[in-house]
């Protein structure tokens, strides 16, 4: 009866939709608080088993970026910031990755793309998880992605500009997680069953 049960729970996560079951097979989450950083080669601090996230800040009007201890974070009028950040390897072609960003700034998001660098493949962002709060100084910013096929790293674009005053960034935070294929899942569910099973009997 146990085997039958077993069975029947893996059937059911190879048939089951790619989205309604997650295993996570590899995950990284980085942020990069722009407090006090330098202007380029800013390594993101969090946990990527894979390599250091790197950010960079560019000047893309010509007039300067530069830290302010007004509010903290980096100022100018029009910049861009290139993160880049290692990931878990393709895990079969089903795989995807579902990437969430999170910042605070201030001033107009003028540019933000997302690609993978290998293939120059660009990434839309899933439809209704925008999240905007507007805050007094800062506003708060939620966007989820989608991400098939599955590179080894990404590589995202955020262009900020001023428009009344200059435009800041406070913080940016990138969470992934790595879904594998159902037939992938199937087999860790019969692999947690197996283990499972020893441990009974032992």
């Amino acid at each position: 009866m146990k085997k039958f049960g077993l069975f029947v729970f893996a059937v059911f996560l190879v048939a089951a939709p790619a989205g309604a079951i997650i295993i996570d097979t590899g995950t990284t989450y980085q942020c990069w608080d722009f407090n006090n950083a330098t202007r380029y080669g800013i390594i993101g601090e969090g946990n990527n088993p894979y390599g250091d996230p790197v950010a960079n800040i560019n000047d893309l009007s010509g007039t300067g970026v530069e830290w302010t201890d007004n509010y903290g974070g980096w100022w100018g009028n029009d910049f861009m910031i290139i993160l880049d950040i290692p990931n878990s390897p393709d895990n079969g072609p089903d795989t995807y990755k579902l990437l969430t960003i999170e910042m605070t700034y201030m001033g107009e998001l003028a540019t933000f793309w997302m690609m993978d660098p290998e293939t120059m493949n660009f990434f839309d962002p899933v439809e209704g998880t925008l999240d905007i709060e507007y805050g007094d100084v800062w506003t708060h910013f939620t966007q989820q992605w989608r991400i098939e096929p599955n590179p080894r790293k990404e590589l995202i674009a955020i262009g900020l500009k001023g428009a009344t005053a200059p435009a800041a960034i406070d913080q940016i935070c990138v969470d992934t997680i790595c879904v594998p294929e159902p037939a992938t899942m199937a087999l860790l569910a019969l692999g947690a069953g197996c283990v499972l099973r020893r441990r009974k009997r032992d």
